[in-house]
């Protein structure tokens, strides 16, 4: 009984650095992938971030827009836009109005019409007034600057025949 025993393999030197070396293989690989794919999460997220900050932008231009937009929509509701677009149609203001009840359609006051000359100081023009008046101020700034380049220019003359005057003298001394 004794001579008969199973020979178990005895590790070697050899058997053992195999054994080492694919498990220094095996560590080397998976560092090699968690790498890699951290790498690919660090891009992943800058490009997210990119994005979040397109859309930041993105944001800032409509937010800017809405509140331009909420401007002209405030000053086009203003009582001054209001009258103006009034007079554009030929409204005048009345300082002297009447009132109507709705439910019964009885007048409070005494009803009277406008000519427009009511409130002293004040002028009210239609629209066909307003364009003329806007011609005759526009002609009237055409002759002006006419007027200021024919003097710029008679000015740069007469100092030109100065200097031509002088020249001549200066020669003869």
């Amino acid at each position: 009984m004794t001579g008969l025993v199973a020979a178990s393999p005895v590790p070697t030197i050899r058997m053992a650095r195999a054994g080492l070396a694919s498990f220094v293989m095996l560590l080397a690989g998976i560092l090699v992938v968690g790498m890699i794919g951290l790498l690919v999460f660090s891009t992943a997220l800058q490009e997210q971030a990119f994005t979040v900050n397109e859309k930041r932008a993105q944001a800032n231009a409509l937010a800017n827009e809405l509140a331009g937009l909420e401007s002209q929509l405030a000053s086009a509701n203003s009582l001054t836009a209001l009258a103006v677009r009034a007079q554009d149609l030929g409204m005048r203001p009345n300082p002297y109005p009447a009132q109507l009840v709705l439910g019964s359609g009885k007048v409070i006051g005494d009803p009277q019409p406008v000519f427009g000359r009511e409130i002293p100081g004040a002028t009210y023009r239609t629209p066909a007034e307003q364009e003329a008046y806007s011609l005759k101020v526009k002609e009237k700034a055409k002759k002006a600057a006419a007027a200021k380049k024919a003097k710029e220019k008679a000015e740069k003359e007469a100092k030109q025949q100065a200097e031509a005057g002088k020249k001549p003298a200066e020669q003869t001394r």
